[in-house]
């Protein structure tokens, strides 16, 4: 079973890293500055989406808050544990293979011929909730979740709704951002740097318009 356990620490390092570039860019006030802050979603932006590249998430919008929900399904077949020596049960035998996915922690175990189908488990995150530490505002269309740090800053993601499509969208970290007067650059440690940005209502407005906010998640509606 080492090639689940490995697809699952993948998946996790992944979303370490996109998160790692997000808080790396920051803000000393949530933007946009001279925007009221929204208490609710509106409602065309209210429901259930799956991502567009893993059927296993999932993304649910409710009025005024944001949860993610990965299901760790897996498809397997009695070749692969056959070949496994490390597995010792009868592979023909469809209780032998049950109990045997029960004990790694496995659910919802489903055999058809020679496939088998379980889940590890569900991971649920609750990725935004509006409150004075979570401050949702809208402008031009979009939504943008301003998330406050321990450190008092604040990190951005943009939410655009494209047709069938509900965009997230975060500002790479990049040296390019320097050419704008409100970015200034910080030493984190030795080796990670971030950028605290200050941009007043015309200062946003470059920015939201500029290639530095990039396309980080895609989701369609259910």
């Amino acid at each position: 079973m080492k090639y689940v356990i490995l697809s699952v620490l993948i998946v996790f390092l992944l979303c370490s890293c996109q998160k790692a570039d997000e808080e790396r860019v920051l803000f000393e006030e949530p933007q946009p500055v001279a925007v009221d802050d929204e208490k609710v979603f509106d409602k065309t932006l209210q429901g259930a989406y799956v991502s567009c590249t893993d059927t296993n998430e999932k993304l649910y919008i409710y009025s005024n808050s944001m949860v993610s929900t990965i299901d760790y399904n897996h498809k397997s077949y009695r070749k692969d544990l056959a070949q496994d020596t490390s597995i010792k049960i009868n592979t023909n035998d469809d209780e032998a293979i049950r109990s045997f996915l029960k004990d790694e922690g496995a659910e919802r175990i489903f055999i058809k011929a020679d496939t088998i189908y379980y889940s590890l488990g569900r991971q649920v995150d609750t990725l935004f909730y509006v409150s004075d530490q979570n401050i949702l505002k809208k402008f031009k269309g979009s939504y943008f979740l301003n998330k406050r740090r321990e450190t008092g800053l604040w990190t951005l993601t943009k939410l655009e709704k494209r047709k069938k499509y509900l965009i997230f969208e975060n500002i790479i970290p990049t040296d390019s951002l320097l050419k704008y007067d409100f970015v200034k650059k910080e030493t984190m440690d030795t080796i990670v740097e971030k950028y605290v940005l200050t941009p007043d209502q015309k200062g946003f407005k470059k920015l939201n318009r500029s290639e530095f906010f990039m396309n980080t998640k895609c989701f369609i509606k259910i």
